[in-house]
């Protein structure tokens, strides 16, 4: 893929990762937990 696509799928991925951020906080405590 050139880099412009793979540029835009970070910031998309980093995007989706925030907004689930409390989401994945929970799930990274209760793997360790």
């Amino acid at each position: 893929m050139p880099t412009r696509d793979w540029r835009m799928l970070l910031l998309g991925l980093r995007q989706h990762l925030m907004r689930n951020q409390s989401f994945w906080v929970l799930g990274g405590v209760w793997s360790q937990g």
